[in-house]
């Protein structure tokens, strides 16, 4: 029988917790702890440091004491794992796998808009265009979900909790732990945004799973299959590191 353990359900910090729920409801249904923390910050750097709390304080309120741990981040909270894994462990919790859910990896000290520039540079001068224009980033429509979120309650959550940042969350430099990794990562890949995910996960020897469904918000389009994916993977990392 697979060791109890809660999955913590990261979302990005320009979404919102919406972009996890029904995944997190799927895994409640089938018995495994569940808890997605809400990141939230007032508005200022340091960004990184406000939602490290956010997922601390949630695991403490959600999460029964002593239960191990599956960190899954989503999207921008890849770059995040690097503190929230570290910063947990000092806390004495028990981090037993980290999970990239078609998301980017800890910058190693630079800054998001950074990281863009080495990885997706096209995307990266888009940024930078938008922010030099005083506008900001994302600024989805209905039009540009609709392809990919096909419930329509689902699409309106997803862009009321849109949370476009000011220039200096793109900037501010995101630390990360020289241990980091010190527990087992695997990648689960939904679009085709994330190659430089794959390419570190393979050089590194992670667990790899792509999906051919090329849709970043695919945990809002399909969420029992992203909850299958990710049990599945939480095995295999179990299992490669028991």
């Amino acid at each position: 029988m697979a060791e109890r353990r809660a999955f913590v359900l990261v979302h990005s910090p320009i979404a919102g917790p919406g972009t996890w729920e029904p995944v997190a409801d799927t895994l409640r249904d089938r018995h495994v702890a569940t808890t997605v923390p809400e990141l939230t910050d007032d508005g200022s750097p340091p960004f990184w440091r406000q939602h490290t709390r956010c997922v601390v304080r949630a695991i403490a309120e959600d999460v029964e004491p002593g239960m191990p741990l599956v960190l899954v981040a989503h999207s921008a909270a890849g770059q995040l794992l690097g503190v929230v894994g570290p910063v947990l462990r000092d806390a004495g919790y028990r981090v037993t796998a980290e999970i990239l859910a078609d998301a980017g990896l800890p910058p190693c000290g630079r800054s998001r808009l950074e990281q863009l520039d080495d990885e997706l540079p096209e995307l990266a001068a888009h940024v930078r265009s938008l922010l030099n224009d005083g506008l900001r980033f994302p600024a989805w429509t209905e039009d540009d979900v609709a392809p990919l979120v096909p419930d329509e309650k689902r699409r309106n959550q997803l862009l009321a909790q849109l949370r476009p940042p000011p220039p200096s969350y793109w900037v501010e430099q995101i630390p990360t732990s020289i241990g980091w990794p010190d527990a087992p990562v695997g990648a689960l890949i939904f679009s085709h945004s994330y190659g430089p995910t794959v390419e570190a996960a393979r050089d590194n020897g992670w667990p790899v799973r792509v999906l051919d469904t090329d849709n970043h918000l695919l945990p809002l389009a399909d969420e029992e299959r992203v909850a299958d994916e990710l049990l599945a993977l939480a095995d295999e990392l179990a299992a490669d590191h028991g």
